[in-house]
């Protein structure tokens, strides 16, 4: 309970940081997500989801709950949490002396996330991030992106805070529920300093 009180309270006042800055699984998935670009051919476009799809994390984590409710004996997030299935590779092989399993299963879903070019897991799948996105809109006076237009100085169709994201969304437009998505990891900040510092760390108000 503590350890959850603590990843939710920063949530509500930092947003949804702890999957940017501290889940190890998360680590894997963005530097996963940038080999994919250095490494594929750059007409392959892969998987791209412009869409706001906080609404279908809600329906796989209904579904997801509700299946394990009924099927199963174990904690329900333990056996959904990437970063529990990370940590419990070292435990078994430290204690057991033995390669778990669940380093395959972390395996096959990096592949899929190299291969779709998507951080599939966080966007759509991860019943951490959703109880963390839950928490943080309790407060609307959280730490955002905010973006001031005046200050812009990129030409017309060319975004580097865009593909600096590796959630693949659109910085310049993170307002409502679109701000849902997005985890405060800062890379599209750091990518517009050179471009007029129209994008910067805020505690502001949204209207929803």
């Amino acid at each position: 309970m503590i350890g959850t009180g603590i990843a939710l309270g920063f949530a509500m006042a930092l947003g949804t940081v702890f999957c940017s800055w501290i889940c190890p699984f998360g680590l894997l998935s963005e530097l996963t997500y940038e080999l994919g670009w250095r490494v594929l051919p750059k007409k392959y476009k892969g998987l791209t989801t412009k869409r706001n799809v906080f609404y279908i994390k809600i329906f796989i984590f209904s579904l997801g709950l509700s299946g394990f409710l009924l099927f199963s004996t174990t904690p329900v997030l333990n056996q959904l949490s990437l970063p529990a299935w990370y940590s419990r590779i070292f435990q078994f092989y430290f204690e057991q002396k033995h390669v778990s399993l669940a380093i395959l299963f972390l395996f096959m879903i990096l592949l899929v996330e190299f291969a779709a070019r998507e951080r599939l897991w966080c966007r759509y799948i991860c019943p951490q991030s959703f109880l963390l996105i839950i928490a943080k809109l309790v407060n609307p006076a959280r730490l955002n992106v905010g973006f001031q237009e005046g200050k812009c100085l990129c030409k017309k169709g060319r975004d580097p805070c865009r593909q600096a994201c590796s959630l693949s969304l659109a910085p310049k437009q993170l307002s409502h529920i679109l701000e849902t998505e997005c985890n405060n990891c800062g890379d599209c900040i750091v990518a517009c300093n050179k471009m007029g510092k129209a994008l910067q760390f805020q505690f502001k108000t949204f209207k929803y």
